[in-house]
């Protein structure tokens, strides 16, 4: 796992090298901590900006003018719409906290407070991320639930039929 995650680090890193990058790619990340679910999403920024220029239907321009006031509401209406995550069979309200940009990566963050952890049975994910506009998108969750020796890795292909799964957990 390890190694998947440093391949896709170098891939992101050496975005600015290529003109388009050679993967269609998502990483999430759901993680436990002190009372709270945190989900952070990160994407190519220029996947992530011709997606949500289609969703709301007017120019999102990421890439050139940062993330302003109306690039967030549509990031976070879009996202809000295409990933949602179910607790013993309960949706999850995220809350939104920030978006921000690192070289050509979009960074996209939420919280949850959740004091009850001890009582999750199943984790469902639909992740259908950037599925809209890339035939080839991939996305990818990593859940935390439990601590380092309990991650989950959860991988999403918009070529697969399937675009929900679950974790059950036995605590």
């Amino acid at each position: 796992m390890k190694l998947k995650f440093l391949i896709l680090l170098i891939a992101l890193s050496s975005y600015k090298a290529f003109a388009l990058h050679p993967i269609n790619l998502s990483v999430g990340d759901i993680v436990y901590k002190d009372g709270k679910l945190y989900l952070k999403i990160k994407f190519f920024t220029d996947d992530l900006q011709a997606t949500v220029s289609q969703y709301c239907k007017y120019s999102v321009d990421i890439m050139n003018k940062g993330i302003d006031a109306n690039s967030e509401k549509c990031i976070d209406r879009y996202i809000l719409s295409k990933f949602e995550v179910y607790v013993n069979g309960s949706l999850l309200k995220w809350t939104y906290k920030r978006a921000y940009l690192r070289e050509a990566v979009t960074y996209v963050e939420y919280e949850i407070k959740f004091n009850t952890i001890k009582s999750v049975k199943t984790l469902k994910i639909k992740n259908t991320l950037l599925f809209d506009v890339i035939a080839e998108q991939k996305n990818i969750v990593n859940v935390n639930l439990f601590g380092p020796n309990a991650i989950k890795v959860v991988k999403f292909d918009n070529e697969a039929e399937e675009h929900s799964k679950e974790i059950i957990y036995s605590n």
